[in-house]
C-alpha cells in the first residue's frame, strides 16, 4: 500500500460497507481509502506496510474483534506501529463496541448499519488523525529531551566552571574592598585626630576669633579629605563590580518576530474541538492560516493582539456565546467591519434573524456544507 493509501477497511461484507464507501468519497477529508474484501489478504498486508487508519467493517462485531486479535498476535509490524483502529457495528452491537474502546483494544467505534450520523464518521477520522500527530509529536519531544538532558549536563559542567571562578574573584574583591575600607577608616581617624590636636592648641593661644577661623579650616580639610577617600572606594567598587559582570552567564537571543503572511487569517471560535479540526479541513486547501479559541473570551484575546480576516464564530458555547461575541466585535470600532460567520447545530429561524441583528454577515447549519462554507468565506474575502 502507497503512503498516499492512508486509510484501509477490511470486511467481510462488501453490501455492509457500501455506503461508508460512498460517504468517504464524498468527504474532503483529504484521505484515500483502500477497500479489502477478504480479510485473510489484508493481514498479509497489515503485516507488510501497516496503515495510519484501520476499518474493520464485519458482519459481526465478534468477527471484527477475532480478526483483530489474530492480527495482534501475528504481526509485529501491526503491534509496532501507530494504526488508528475504527470498529464499523451495528446500532444492537454499541454497548460491545463501547466496552472494547473503554478496554482499549480499539481506538473508536461507529455505527454504519445504517449510518445515523454522517458527522459522527467525520469526527471519528479527524480525532484519528489528530491522535496519531499527539503520538508524533512526543516521540519528537522525548527525543529533543534527551538531547536536552545531554546538553545540559555539558551546561551545567561550563556553568559550575563559571560560578567557581565568579566565586574566586568576589572572595578576593570582596577582601579587597575591606581591606580599603579599613585603611579608610584609620586614614580618617588619624586625619581627624591630628587637626584637632592643631586646633585645640590654637584655640589654648590664640582668642575666640582666631578659633572659629581654625575650626573652618578644620572643616575645609576634612571634607576635602572625606572626598578624596570616597572617590578612591568608589573606583574600587566599580572596578570588582565590572569583574564579577564579566562571569555572569551570556543573556538568551530574543525570538525572531513572526513574518507569516498576515493575509488570509481565519479564527475559527468553537468549543467543540472536532468542529474546529472539520472547518480547518475543508478551509485549508485554500491556503488560509488559523487562529483556534474554545470561547468567546478567548476569541477576544486573540483578536486584540492579531486582527484576523475572517472569525468563523458558533452559536452556543459556555461563558459568552456567538452572539455576545459578534455583538462586541460589531460594536467595537477597531473590529466592526471585521467578517462574521455564526453556526450552530441547533438551528432556528430566530437565531438566524438574531445573529443578522448583531451584524454577522452568514449563518451557517452544522453538520457543515463544505461546499457552502467555501462559496461563503471566499465571497467574504473578495
Amino acid at each position: 500500500m502507497s503512503s498516499q493509501e492512508n486509510v484501509l477497511l477490511i470486511t467481510d461484507s462488501k453490501s455492509d460497507v457500501e455506503e461508508v464507501v460512498g460517504y468517504f468519497q464524498q468527504s474532503r477529508l483529504g484521505l484515500k481509502l483502500h477497500c479489502i474484501y477478504v480479510p485473510e489478504a489484508g493481514r498479509r498486508l497489515l503485516s507488510q506496510a501497516p496503515a495510519e487508519i484501520l476499518l474493520l467493517g464485519f458482519h459481526t462485531i465478534e468477527a471484527a474483534q477475532g480478526f483483530h486479535e489474530r492480527l495482534l498476535h501475528g504481526s509485529e509490524a501491526f503491534r509496532s506501529s501507530a494504526c488508528e483502529t475504527i470498529l464499523l457495528c451495528g446500532k444492537e452491537e454499541t454497548e460491545e463496541a463501547a466496552r472494547l474502546v473503554r478496554a482499549r483494544l480499539v481506538d473508536d467505534y461507529f455505527v454504519f448499519k445504517p449510518i445515523y450520523d454522517p458527522f459522527r464518521l467525520q469526527t471519528c477520522f479527524v480525532q484519528a488523525l489528530e491522535r496519531r500527530r499527539l503520538r508524533a509529536k512526543t516521540t519528537n519531544l522525548l527525543q529533543v529531551a534527551a538531547e536536552g538532558r545531554s546538553r545540559s549536563g555539558r551546561a551545567q559542567e561550563l556553568v559550575g566552571k563559571a560560578v567557581q571562578a565568579g566565586r574566586r574573584l568576589r572572595d578576593d574583591s570582596g577582601t579587597a574592598l575591606e581591606e580599603a575600607r579599613s585603611r579608610f577608616d584609620e586614614a580618617l581617624r588619624a586625619c581627624s585626630k591630628e587637626i584637632q590636636s592643631e586646633l585645640e592648641e590654637a584655640r589654648g593661644q590664640a582668642g575666640p576669633e582666631v578659633a572659629q577661623c581654625l575650626e573652618r579650616q578644620f572643616r575645609h580639610r576634612l571634607d576635602q579629605e572625606l572626598r578624596r577617600l570616597n572617590k578612591r572606594l568608589q573606583k574600587l567598587q566599580d572596578e570588582w563590580i565590572k569583574k564579577v559582570e564579566e562571569y555572569r552567564l551570556p543573556k538568551p537571543r530574543p525570538r525572531q518576530p513572526d513574518q507569516s503572511a498576515e493575509a488570509g487569517l481565519v479564527l475559527v471560535v468553537d468549543d467543540d474541538y472536532a468542529a474546529r479540526e472539520l472547518m480547518m479541513a475543508i478551509l485549508q486547501p485554500r491556503g488560509y492560516h488559523f487562529e483556534l479559541a474554545e470561547n468567546g473570551y478567548e476569541a477576544l484575546m486573540k483578536v486584540a493582539k492579531r486582527l484576523p480576516d475572517i472569525a468563523i464564530v458558533d452559536l452556543f458555547m459556555p461563558g459568552m456565546d456567538g452572539i455576545e461575541l459578534t455583538r462586541r466585535l460589531k460594536s467595537d470600532p477597531a473590529t466592526e467591519s471585521l467578517p462574521v460567520i455564526v453556526t450552530s447545530s441547533h438551528s432556528t429561524k430566530e437565531k438566524a434573524i438574531l445573529s443578522k441583528q448583531v451584524g454577522a454577515e452568514a449563518f451557517a447549519v452544522k453538520p457543515l456544507n463544505s461546499d457552502f462554507l467555501l462559496k461563503t468565506v471566499d465571497e467574504l474575502f473578495e
